[in-house]
C-alpha cells in the first residue's frame, strides 16, 4: 500500500518504519544534513541518476529505484525531495506492486502563502522548516519588513506568522519610523482605507488597498477581493502574536530606490537588523552596524532552492555570528 502526505510532523513523530530519501540532489542533501543534525536516522538515498555501484552521500548508500526490493514486504517512510513528484510517485506505485512495499511518502507540496488559488506547489524550503525549528535555541522572533519578506521568512520556517507586517508594502521612510518606535505603530489601529498606486519597479502600475497607521501609510498585497474587508480584523489578531522580546528588522531594496539617508537611519537603529539589496553595487552603503547582508533576489523568495545554499538561517537566528 502506498500513502501520500505532506504532514511532516506526523510523518516523523507518529509514523514508523525505516526512512528513505528519494532524490540525491541538492534538496536531498539538505534534508539528510538536517536529519543528521536533529538525530533522525535514515537508511539510504534512492536516485535514478546513479550510474555506479557503491555511491554514498552523507555516508549513506545511494541506490537505484529498482533496488528498493531490499525493503520487500516491509513498512517504510519515503521522503520525496525530487521536483518531478508525479513521475516519482508513478515509479513508487510500480515498485509497490512489484515488491509489496508498504510505504508512506512525504511530499514537499504546499499552497503558496501569497497566491489565493491554494494549488499545492513544490516548496522544499517550507519542508526544511521542520528541522530548522528543532535546532533553534529560543522562540522565533517577530520579523518586521517593508515588503513580503516577513511572510516568506515564516513560510520557510514552517511557522505561524508572528508579525502583523505580512504581505505588506511600506515606503522605506515610513518603515524606519516603525522600527524606531514599534510599540507606537504596531499597537495602533488601522484607519482610512483607500487605494494606493505603486510604481515600483519603475514602469509598473499596481493598485493596492492601503490604510493610515498613525502618520504613515501601510499597503496590503496578495489579498483576494472578497477578503479585503477582513484586513482590519487580521491586523488586530496578528498584533497579539508579536514577540516583543525579540524583534528583527529587515529592509529590502529590490529596485535600488531607497535613499542614502534612509539607509543611514536604518543602520543607526538599535537591535537586530538586516538589509537585503538587489546586488552588490550598493554594498558600499553598508557598514559594520548591519547584522547581516544578503542579496534580496535570493533564497527568501525561492521555493525550490534551499536557503542554506546561500545563508545559514539557523546560525543567524541562534546568534552564532554576533
Amino acid at each position: 500500500m502506498l500513502k501520500v502526505t505532506n504532514n511532516t510532523t506526523e510523518f516523523f513523530e507518529k509514523e514508523d518504519g525505516d526512512i528513505i530519501i528519494y532524490g540525491a540532489g541538492n534538496a536531498g542533501y539538505w534534508v539528510g544534513y538536517y536529519m543528521n543534525r536533529c538525530g533522525i536516522n535514515f537508511e539510504c538515498y534512492v536516485d535514478k541518476n546513479i550510474w555506479h555501484e557503491k555511491i554514498y552521500l552523507l555516508e549513506k548508500p545511494v541506490y537505484k529505484p529498482d533496488e528498493l526490493f531490499r525493503f520487500k514486504g516491509e513498512k517504510v517512510r519515503i521522503i520525496i525531495t525530487a521536483k518531478n513528484q508525479d513521475s516519482v510517485l508513478a515509479k513508487l506505485l510500480e515498485l509497490e506492486q512489484r515488491y509489496s512495499i508498504n510505504a508512506i511518502c512525504l511530499t514537499p507540496l504546499y499552497p503558496s502563502i501569497n497566491r489565493p488559488d491554494k494549488i499545492k506547489r513544490y516548496n522544499i524550503n517550507k519542508f526544511l522548516g521542520y528541522f530548522r525549528k528543532k535546532l533553534l535555541k529560543a522562540p522565533l522572533p517577530t520579523v518586521l519588513s517593508n515588503d513580503c519578506t516577513g511572510g516568506l521568512f515564516y513560510d520557510i520556517m514552517d511557522s505561524i506568522m508572528l508579525s502583523p507586517l505580512i504581505n505588506t508594502a511600506i515606503m522605506s521612510e515610513d518603515f524606519v519610523k516603525i522600527c524606531k518606535n514599534p510599540q507606537y505603530y504596531l499597537n495602533a489601529d488601522l484607519r482610512e482605507p483607500h487605494y494606493t498606486v505603486f510604481c515600483f519597479p519603475p514602469g509598473s502600475h499596481e493598485e493596492s488597498i492601503s490604510y493610515r497607521l498613525n502618520d504613515i501609510v501601510i499597503s496590503f498585497g496578495h489579498i483576494p477581493e472578497n477578503e479585503e474587508g477582513n484586513i482590519e480584523k487580521r491586523w488586530e489578531i496578528m498584533k497579539k502574536y508579536i514577540n516583543w522580546n525579540r524583534l528583527i528588522y529587515i529592509m529590502v531594496d529590490k529596485h535600488g530606490m531607497i535613499p542614502f539617508r534612509t539607509f543611514n537611519e536604518f543602520q543607526e537603529l538599535e537591535g537586530e537588523k538586516m538589509i537585503m539589496i538587489k546586488d552588490t553595487k550598493s554594498l558600499y552603503l553598508l557598514n559594520e552596524t548591519i547584522h547581516c547582508f544578503y542579496d534580496a533576489a535570493g533564497c527568501f523568495f525561492q521555493r525550490d532552492d534551499p536557503i542554506e545554499n546561500h545563508f545559514d538561517i539557523v546560525g543567524w537566528l541562534n546568534k552564532e555570528y554576533c
